[in-house]
């Protein structure tokens, strides 16, 4: 099992894929911290864009009386929103400035989707949330205590605390 932990940590360092000409490293915990900040911002951002300077009751006003004008108006709001997000999301992970996402005709959609591939594969996406998923079990059985719903722990903790 040593060998096992040791091998992922030397596979990890320095891993770096370049693609379209641009190269996607392995980014530091701040950078998806930084991501996930910009994600968690996405439906204020959307809802002021998509109704722009409107309250909650007019919105909701609004969506109870909706009709096509309405509904057109609105879908090509989110239209443009949702695009410029998903580009600043991926500049934000990758590196690359969002305009060169969007302008460089090297990437193009299927580059797009290289990058992302790559992005997930040099920081080990799938790796790190297999390792997340089996935490809480092996956390419950280190401590001794029982967790609903994962087998595999121990005894229920003392009521002595």
């Amino acid at each position: 099992m040593l060998g096992a932990k040791k091998d992922l940590a030397m596979l990890s360092v320095g891993a770096s894929k370049t693609v379209c000409g641009y190269t996607i490293k392995k980014m530091p915990i701040g950078a998806y911290i930084s991501a996930l900040d910009k994600i968690q911002d996405l439906p204020g951002d959307f809802m002021d864009k998509c109704f722009p300077g409107m309250s909650i009751d007019g919105i909701l006003s609004d969506l109870s009386k909706l009709d096509k004008a309405t509904v057109a108006n609105l879908v090509t709001r989110a239209i443009s929103v949702v695009p410029d997000y998903a580009l600043d999301v991926i500049a934000e992970l990758t590196g690359i400035p969002a305009e060169t996402l969007k302008n460089d005709d090297k990437i193009g959609l299927d580059g797009l989707a290289a990058i992302l591939d790559a992005w997930l594969e040099v920081n080990r996406l799938g790796e790190f949330l297999a390792l997340m998923k089996g935490l809480p079990r092996k956390a419950a059985e280190s401590l001794k205590i029982q967790i609903p719903g994962f087998k595999g722990s121990s005894s229920a903790p003392s009521a002595s605390a």
